[in-house]
């Protein structure tokens, strides 16, 4: 995950790689870490070490400051991340999590290995997440013309889960609305759930009639989406038809719903029969 910072007064922008992309001529300072992502499984009073190799790319000495932020999946839970002051949410993990060296200097073009060392607490339970940030501490890059200059940071992503975890989810709330059918699909476990839906519908002779996806999601412990499987038309009034719904939790894990539906005399539906 790699970031930079826009300062212009007392406002900060974050934006993306694609800007960074966008602006290759301005944006000539890189930082590599890897791994980008680290996903453990943890125990209570466990300590686990590993290492993340830091790359300067660039033709000039950078110095490296490293340091936790949380990382958190807001609304509408659509993979979006989002960053926060470290141990601001109930699942952070940094500071757990010692790295050494915490500050050092890259040569151009060289590496530099980070040792980091996870400390799980007790009475730790579920899923736990956050970023370790590598930012640039050299002078601000100016931007000519626009009055700002850039900060460069770079990082890289833990998932933290125990052993012990719970990874469970329903789906619920099955309305029909006119030809589509909505509901709620909705994390019941501790942990963030991270996978993608689809779902078909069959006539009542078995035959595929439509598919689609509902996309991808991160659905936090207790949250929970709302999808729609839109334009039931196999439904004609007293027909049944079958919505199949699969949601993916990564894994070889799924939550599926089978629901019957048969069209009404209104021209809409009505769930005759939940399968699952």
């Amino acid at each position: 995950m790699s970031f930079f910072l826009l300062k212009m007064e007392r406002l900060v922008f974050f934006l993306g790689l694609s800007f960074c992309l966008n602006c290759a001529a301005v944006l000539n300072a890189q930082i590599s870490p890897e791994p980008r992502e680290i996903k453990l499984t943890v125990h209570p009073g466990g300590q686990y070490r590993g290492t993340i190799r830091i790359t300067n790319d660039s033709d000039e000495s950078l110095i490296v400051r490293a340091y936790f932020e949380d990382l958190v999946f807001p609304p509408p839970f659509d993979g979006t991340k989002e960053f926060r002051p470290l141990g601001s949410t109930a699942a952070s993990c940094g500071k757990w999590i010692t790295v050494l060296p915490s500050s050092f200097v890259l040569v151009p073009h060289g590496e530099q290995e980070v040792i980091y060392t996870i400390n799980a607490p007790a009475d730790v339970k579920g899923g736990y997440y956050g970023i370790l940030y590598f930012e640039k501490m050299n002078p601000p890059e100016a931007v000519e013309g626009l009055g700002m200059s850039l900060v460069y940071r770079f990082g890289s992503s833990f998932y933290l889960e125990t052993a012990d975890s719970d990874k469970k989810a329903v789906i619920e709330a099955l309305v029909p609305d006119k030809n589509s059918l909505k509901g709620d699909f909705k994390n019941t476990g501790d942990v963030i759930i991270f996978g993608r839906g689809t779902y078909q519908v069959m006539d009542k002779d078995g035959i595929l009639i439509s598919r689609g996806e509902f996309g991808k999601f991160s659905i936090p412990p207790k949250e929970k989406i709302t999808f729609s499987v839109n334009d039931i038309r196999a439904a004609s009034f007293g027909e049944k038809a079958d919505v199949i719904i699969n949601f993916d939790l990564g894994d070889g894990e799924l939550v599926v719903g089978e629901i019957e539906v048969t069209g009404d005399a209104s021209g809409g539906l009505k769930i005759s029969a939940l399968k699952n």
